[in-house]
């Protein structure tokens, strides 16, 4: 009677995960159909994700096709747990089961959708931060202009990993600060380290005292370093995937050289 096809889902940041999922209905029948709800269930490494059911009374027109956005309330908790009862994996599989009740002439019927998606594990890459080194200070404006170095350390066996859309925030001590984007692509290879340089302008709260402990060798501090980045993922000889969202917090002391 019908075609029932799953296209994608779109993760967005948030307290919860809440997104809309594309499926297609298509009435494929001679004569008017009536679809009277949607249950979806989807399933990550044989542990329940996502699990609704939807109302729709939706009526088709014979051959018509629709594309119907369901809604998606995903608990974030739950998907890190499951993550990282994955730690160790490349891959595991994605199962989606569906199915949509029709009302019809003959009564109501039920129409299934399955579907076995094998998916890499997504593995947020580890930050630290090598070293920041100062450049030149304003006096004026209270900015210091410096350069982070960092290293991004790519975990997975298998998976080539990209960071976009790059935003940090870092806060050093109780005097310094910094936040900004990186017009950057940043590419790492499976199991490897990549190096990237960030110039910054940090905002000195407390400039008379940042030049003491400088010039006085007492620049031994803490920093805090949050980035956050959409991140894609490609196993090795197959297509990329659609980007992630990641946050990622790395903290540790640093020295401000002469």
């Amino acid at each position: 009677f019908s075609k029932l096809n799953f296209i994608n889902a779109t993760i967005k940041n948030g307290d919860s995960i809440q997104s809309k999922m594309d499926i297609v209905v298509q009435n494929k029948s001679p004569y008017k159909l009536s679809i009277d709800s949607i249950y979806f269930k989807v399933s990550l490494n044989k542990e329940v994700l996502i699990e609704e059911f939807v109302p729709l009374y939706l009526i088709q027109k014979r051959y018509q096709v629709d594309t119907i956005k369901l809604p998606i309330d995903l608990s974030r908790k739950k998907l890190r747990a499951i993550l990282a009862r994955l730690k160790g994996n490349d891959s595991t599989n994605l199962d989606i089961h569906c199915y949509a009740i029709y009302n019809t002439f003959l009564g109501r019927i039920k129409l299934n959708y399955e579907k076995s998606i094998h998916i890499p594990v997504p593995v947020p890459p580890q930050i630290k931060v090598v070293k920041v080194e100062r450049k030149k200070f304003n006096m004026s404006d209270k900015i210091l202009s410096a350069t982070i170095q960092l290293k991004i350390i790519n975990v997975g066996k298998n998976i080539d990993l990209q960071l976009q859309h790059i935003h940090y925030s870092m806060e050093i001590g109780h005097t310094l600060s910094s936040e900004g984007d990186v017009d950057k692509l940043v590419s790492i290879k499976p199991e490897s380290i990549t190096a990237l340089e960030i110039p910054v302008d940090i905002k000195v709260d407390r400039p008379l005292k940042a030049i003491v402990e400088i010039l006085t060798d007492h620049d031994q501090t803490n920093y805090i370093l949050h980035l956050k980045a959409e991140m894609i993922e490609h196993m090795v000889d197959k297509s990329s995937q659609t980007p992630i969202p990641v946050e990622i917090e790395a903290t540790g002391g640093i020295e401000l050289k002469k």
